[in-house]
């Protein structure tokens, strides 16, 4: 084999390899923002349901003043919970290795 077919398997190999992380990185974010979205978008809409159903209660005479309770639980929904689920997203990646290349003579 020619000495120029060497140097290129050298340099391919952390090309690759850098390319693929590229790759990983514009998924995940590109998937982490559309999440954040759609769970924004669920807990906002279900809020003003129960906004809606509360007063409705109201008119009735029946309804208790739970307001600020379930105020503060939207927000936490919408900040603490949603940062929680979203750092979530490199679940499947069990580590970095800085390992050498196995073959490394």
């Amino acid at each position: 084999m020619r000495p120029w077919f060497w140097v290129c398997c050298i340099f391919s190999g952390p090309l690759v390899r850098t390319l693929a992380q590229s790759f990983y990185i514009f998924t995940s974010t590109r998937t982490l923002v559309r999440t954040e979205g759609i769970i924004t978008q669920l807990v906002f809409e279900h809020s003003l349901r129960i906004r809606l159903e509360a007063g409705d209660q109201e008119e009735q005479g029946g309804g208790r003043k739970n307001g600020s309770n379930i105020v503060g639980k939207i927000n936490n929904l919408a900040t603490s919970d949603l940062y929680n689920i979203t750092q979530g997203r490199d679940f499947l990646v069990l580590g970095k290795s800085n390992h050498p290349e196995p073959f490394h003579c």
